[in-house]
């Protein structure tokens, strides 16, 4: 019974670890799983979501604010400024694209190991009370 709880431990680790350490080409999670596992089972096993980190958007508004575009700015032809402004826009909208893309990303992997937390916590669960049945039975056939 020992051997057999360690292996199916061992193989539970692994698959653990598997989910926690997906890569970046990893699927989103299945809406059943979601549905299922992050959200029943989570709450029955009292796994929180972790907090997401805060971003601070003020450092981009403070290097575009209209005072630190005019520092330094020589007076120059209205077409030269409208294809600067153009050119600003579209870095801008690409950067913007690019953070959308990373977030979602980091998304997907947060909800892995969240996932990954709450599957190891009901195998511990399973774990813990398999080996207090297996102490209780050894008690049991003691006396």
């Amino acid at each position: 019974a020992t051997m057999t709880m360690v292996t199916f431990s061992t193989a539970l680790t692994i698959l653990i670890m598997n989910l926690h350490y997906c890569g970046p080409s990893v699927r989103p999670v299945p809406a059943w799983a979601r549905a299922l596992l992050l959200g029943h089972l989570a709450r029955g096993l009292c796994v929180r979501e972790e907090g997401s980190p805060v971003g601070s958007p003020g450092h981009l508004s403070y290097l575009l604010a209209p005072s630190r575009l005019k520092e330094g700015l020589a007076p120059q032809p209205r077409a030269t400024m409208l294809c600067r402004q153009e050119a600003l826009l579209h870095h801008v909208a690409t950067i913007a694209n690019t953070f959308r893309s990373h977030r979602a990303a980091q998304r997907c992997h947060e909800d892995w190991k969240r996932l990954a937390r709450v599957m190891d916590r009901f195998f511990l669960a399973i774990f813990f009370s398999m080996a207090l049945v297996m102490s209780l039975l050894v008690l049991v056939q003691a006396l």
